[in-house]
């Protein structure tokens, strides 16, 4: 039997709004990101203000392929999405999901309408 070790990190786990300061340096102050590495696999739960430093270890790795996974679309959970350098890059792939969403719009089109101009 072939088992894999599971590592997880959590970027960020602040709820509602990001912050900074002295006083938030033992916790954080990033909104909802979590990374579940198993065996060669990423896996990254949620998108918020924490997907930022994620993406930046992620791409020093050289990590090309994400699975983005959306628990739902607060606010919160997908702040960082317009800075998640991989959905801009073409050597990145993404792949998006979100069950939440079943039967009301695509993952796609849920992060197309966040990211859109006004």
């Amino acid at each position: 039997m072939n088992v894999q070790k599971c590592r997880v990190t959590f970027w960020g786990v602040r709820g509602s709004l990001p912050v900074s300061g002295n006083e938030f340096q033992e916790f954080g102050g990033n909104t909802a990101c979590i990374q579940i590495r198993c065996g060669a696999t990423d896996l990254i739960f949620d998108a918020g203000t924490g997907i930022v430093n994620a993406a930046r270890a992620l791409l020093d790795e050289r990590i090309e392929h994400f699975n983005l996974f959306f628990s739902h679309s607060h606010y919160d959970h997908i702040l960082g999405l317009p800075f998640f350098d991989p959905l801009f890059r073409p050597t990145s792939t993404v792949d998006i999901w979100a069950g939440h969403l079943h039967g009301t719009m695509t993952p796609r089109v849920m992060v197309e309408e966040f990211i859109s101009p006004p």
